[in-house]
């Protein structure tokens, strides 16, 4: 379930609280699903600004 949720683009802690996990833990055993959170993150923000 976890990694489905990650692969949605639904927020790191979020999850990690559904699942009962912090998120250290959470990315350490769902390291493989979030790959690129950060990036997104970043084009997100960026795209957020350019529009404001």
């Amino acid at each position: 379930m976890a990694s489905g949720i990650a692969i949605k683009d639904v927020h790191t802690r979020t999850v990690a609280r559904w699942a009962g996990h912090s998120v250290a833990v959470l990315k350490r055993i769902y390291a493989k699903c979030i790959v690129g959170e950060e990036e997104r993150a970043m084009q997100q923000i960026t795209e957020a600004l350019r529009r404001s």
